[in-house]
């Protein structure tokens, strides 16, 4: 098979080569290697077994190879990850894939497409009402709002809104419940609202290669309050009394079942005192206590507004690193670091003695607060945020009942991270570097905090 039929993108070879190598071809040999893509799918001898290709099918840069994506996608539908593949491809860019995906939907009366396709065409119950006022619609809203009538069974605007409403329940129910809670701003710092710098222009001073800084800019951030200190281990053992007692009423929709939210280092003593932050908790975790706090996780631009103040310094006590402010690489294992080499050997003597402290109380370094007051925002832990690293977006994940092997490639299931920990280097402290992680991963070096926004008022 040659390089152009292969659905996994080959090993030192670009999207753009692999989209070069098919345009090369002439109009029999670029079928037949189209063809070809489908063959090697349908030989799969599991949905399981051929998740990676179908997903890089549906990635692949031409589009007629993610049109064939769809189509095995819809052979596969028994297999949950494959529907989801087939839902997201809704959206593609080339109207002939988004077609071949919302035809598929509908056939499937699939329901988790409907959450892709309102943002198409608007709920059902609405335009199928006698008295909407139509406007003209191309193939793809046509389509759109023949998938949906299907997927939910009606073209009677009363019904249809019926269903909609028992769709939606599990969502409003959700929402209900964060809106029951008041947050306690007693520990919380209000950020007031205003300009913010975010991001850094250059990184040429970094002893690593890094390409995943967002370039510097001025954006706006609405008021809200942050969590002065990290959740601490006493703060997170409330949060985990109630969940234990009332499984059914935390945690994220898409968290595992049956999720334990214990800490994975609750019983090691250099974690576990009270007073430390939280750590060994993945994201559903964090998500969850937030929710329940009546808080949320911080985006990474609220997170950065507050390490950094208005005016963007680039630690939170101001622009020059100062050793004795942070818990880092070196100030945990005592003793300085020369080389990228010597970093890695250094971290490679962890253990489960060495270092003999690694987090501190987030109070422990004088003088490192933010302009605002935020305290422990570089170096000690990471700290979660609800941003997915990858676009930029709310986290919004969709991996219920998967093992993370089955996502663990997926941007979706990636949330950045920010402020460098116990075991980073000065660089990974600065309040623009952003760190990603995967969402099921629990690491001793990740807490978090919440924030509270206050409602808009007209």
């Amino acid at each position: 098979m040659t390089t152009a039929t292969m659905t996994r993108t080959p090993q030192k070879t670009s999207d753009g080569e692999t989209a070069e190598a098919f345009h090369a071809l002439d109009d029999t040999a670029f079928w037949e290697q189209v063809e070809a893509v489908r063959a090697e799918l349908e030989a799969a001898s599991s949905p399981e077994e051929g998740m990676a290709r179908l997903e890089a099918a549906i990635n692949h840069p031409i589009w007629q190879v993610r049109v064939v994506g769809c189509d095995i996608a819809h052979a596969w539908s028994h297999y949950l990850p494959a529907r989801e593949l087939l839902c997201e491809a809704t959206h593609d860019a080339v109207d002939a894939v988004a077609f071949r995906a919302i035809r598929h939907c509908g056939a499937l009366r699939e329901p988790r497409a409907v959450s892709h396709l309102v943002r198409i065409s608007g709920w059902p119950s609405y335009f199928t009402r006698e008295d909407y006022k139509r406007k003209p619609v191309g193939i793809g809203a046509s389509l759109t709002k023949h998938a949906l009538t299907t997927i939910f069974d009606s073209t009677d605007p009363t019904e249809l809104k019926a269903r909609e409403n028992d769709f939606l329940a599990p969502y409003r129910a959700l929402l209900d419940r964060k809106r029951a809670r008041e947050p306690d701003l007693s520990t919380m710092v209000h950020i007031p609202e205003g300009p913010a710098v975010t991001g850094v222009d250059s990184v040429e001073d970094f002893p690593f290669f890094y390409k995943d800084f967002l370039p510097r800019r001025e954006v706006h951030v609405d008021t809200f309050y942050i969590d002065r200190d990290p959740v601490s281990n006493a703060e997170y053992a409330v949060f985990l009394d109630y969940a234990r007692a009332h499984p059914d009423k935390v945690g994220h929709p898409d968290a595992p079942p049956n999720k334990d939210y214990t800490p994975s280092h609750w019983r090691d003593p250099r974690f576990a005192d009270p007073a430390l932050p939280v750590t060994g908790v993945d994201w559903y975790d964090a998500w969850a206590y937030a929710d329940w706090a009546g808080k949320a996780l911080p985006d990474e631009t609220q997170w950065e507004k507050a390490a950094r103040g208005p005016d963007g310094h680039v630690y939170p006590w101001g622009d020059t690193f100062e050793p004795e402010k942070a818990n880092y690489v070196e100030t945990c294992f005592g003793r300085p670091v020369a080389s990228m080499t010597d970093w890695e050997e250094l971290l490679r003597t962890y253990s489960d003695e060495t270092p003999a402290r690694t987090v501190q109380p987030a109070n422990a370094r004088q003088g490192s607060e933010s302009v605002y007051g935020v305290r422990g925002l570089a170096g000690n832990t990471w700290e979660w945020t609800r941003t997915n690293f990858y676009d930029h977006k709310d986290m919004d994940p969709f991996f219920k009942g998967r093992h993370p092997r089955e996502f663990m490639n997926r941007p979706a299931a990636f949330a950045v991270i920010r402020g460098g920990c116990f075991t980073s280097r000065p660089e990974m402290l600065r309040g623009y570097y952003r760190g990603k992680d995967l969402l099921t991963d629990r690491h001793c070096e990740i807490g978090f905090r919440c924030v509270w926004q206050p409602p808009k008022t007209s």
